[in-house]
């Protein structure tokens, strides 16, 4: 188990290193990047680079979360998360 709680800190930390070998940094406010159209598109190519990568497109669903993108907005829900856990439990 030791191991596997490691695992996502050490791709925190190789993701990190790779980010900014090419120049990228991460804000004091907000870690996590938010670049434009085109910054995204020079991310994914520097990072398919150096890694495997592979683009699944618009995110639906995520971490038991439903994803809408809206506009401008996202939307957030666990309407479907909490149908399956009240089917589970609910129906003998």
């Amino acid at each position: 188990m030791y191991g596997l709680k490691q695992a996502s800190r050490a791709w925190y930390d190789k993701l990190k290193d790779m980010m900014t070998s090419f120049g990228w940094t991460a804000s004091d406010a907000n870690p996590a990047f938010s670049g434009g159209r085109q910054e995204q598109l020079e991310l994914k190519q520097q990072l398919g680079n150096m890694v495997e990568i592979k683009d699944l497109g618009v995110a639906s669903y995520y971490l038991a979360m439903e994803v809408q993108q809206r506009s401008d907005k996202l939307l957030l829900t666990q309407q479907k998360y909490i149908s399956e856990i009240l089917e589970r439990f609910l129906v003998p």
